[in-house]
């Protein structure tokens, strides 16, 4: 039984072919796998590194804003009558530098779970005073927020302007 030439080419071929078909199937698809494997793990890493290198860029923004609201939040806090008292004395303070009279002027309770306390006001003073305190609220060292404003005129005939409002601070 002899096999003849082109018996033997065909041979040759369907054993080439189904030597690299197991080659491909055993050894170049394990390292096909290991290779891609090997790619998603560098994606995901270039992808945090990205995103660190983008907070790295905003860190030096928020210590340079840290920096700047620091002595905000450095208020020493030694009791809630201690904080009603520096409440009471920045209000004070900003309605004599902007020129107004302060008619009442009381604490009100503090807020039960959260450190927020209030004082209520009456005020009179001119237009331009009323901007001056309202821009100096706006400024104040202690953060106090305007809760509530009520504006009227004292009378007809005068300029002043009777000023009723809540002013709160938080206490972290």
């Amino acid at each position: 039984m002899a096999i003849a030439k082109s018996q033997k080419i065909i041979i040759y071929i369907v054993v080439v072919v189904a030597f690299i078909f197991l080659a491909d199937r055993f050894f170049v698809s394990g390292l096909r796998d290991r290779l891609e494997l090997l790619n998603r793990k560098v994606r995901l890493t270039e992808r945090e590194l990205k995103k660190g290198i983008a907070i790295e860029k905003t860190k030096d923004k928020i210590l340079q804003d840290y920096e700047q609201s620091k002595p905000y939040l450095d208020v020493e806090v030694e009791s809630d009558k201690h904080i009603v008292a520096m409440l009471l004395k920045e209000i004070e303070s900003v309605i004599r530098i902007c020129g107004g009279t302060v008619i009442n002027l009381n604490p009100q309770e503090k807020e039960t779970q959260l450190n927020i306390f209030k004082a209520d006001f009456r005020l009179e003073m001119s237009f331009i005073q009323l901007l001056k305190f309202l821009n100096a609220i706006g400024e104040s060292k202690l953060l106090i927020r305007l809760d509530k404003i009520a504006i009227t005129s004292k009378d007809e005939a005068a300029q002043a302007l009777r000023v009723d409002g809540v002013v709160s601070i938080t206490i972290p």
